[in-house]
């Protein structure tokens, strides 16, 4: 008669004791790579920020226009402007007014919004929006001189007259360097 002995063989063993840590090592890399996609994908973009940022004053300076309730008004790290926003109550875009402004201190480029109904409330809460590590902002407005029939760029906007373009040059910057931005609009309202 033969004697059936239950366990392993020394072969079994030195089999499953291998496959084990390859299936470990295969397991720690899919998660390993998959909390690296994680982590590439909520990181947040400045550069992207800063794109979508001068998307908006692109087409905030685009869709600027004549209001008497809001002066077209630019100095070196200020603009004023009447254009279109979005009312939350109204849910689409009305006429409006948007500030754009350099806070040093903070070396933030801001943008404030504010609808229709907020222009004229003194306790008015704008819609805000900024951009950080921004160094040396500064507007310049391009206008025609008729006397002298030349195009200048001036450091503030002349007796509340909408300008040719709006110009705009900062640096932002990040852990490893400065990176210089200009972006130049031309305004379509505009008369030379």
């Amino acid at each position: 008669m033969k004697i059936k002995r239950k366990g392993f063989s020394i072969f079994e063993l030195l089999l499953v004791s291998a496959i084990i840590p390859a299936l470990s090592l295969a397991i720690y890399a899919m998660f390993s790579g998959g909390l690296k996609i994680y982590q590439r994908i909520n990181r947040s973009l400045p550069f992207e920020e800063i794109n979508f940022f001068l998307d908006n004053f692109k087409q905030d300076l685009k869709n600027t226009f004549y209001f008497k309730e809001v002066a077209f008004q630019g100095e070196s790290q200020r603009l004023t402007l009447a254009t279109f926003v979005y009312d939350v109550y109204y849910q689409e875009k009305l006429p409006g007014k948007v500030v754009y402004l350099y806070e040093p201190y903070k070396k933030s480029f801001i943008r404030q919004e504010f609808s229709y109904p907020q222009i004229f409330s003194a306790t008015s809460h704008p819609r805000v929006k900024a951009l950080k590590n921004i160094d040396n902002l500064e507007f310049k407005y391009y206008y025609y001189k008729k006397e002298t029939k030349e195009f200048i760029w001036e450091e503030n906007t002349l007796d509340g007259k909408i300008p040719l373009a709006v110009r705009v040059e900062f640096v932002f910057k990040d852990e490893k360097e400065e990176n210089p931005f200009v972006c130049t609009v031309s305004i379509p309202i505009a008369n030379p």
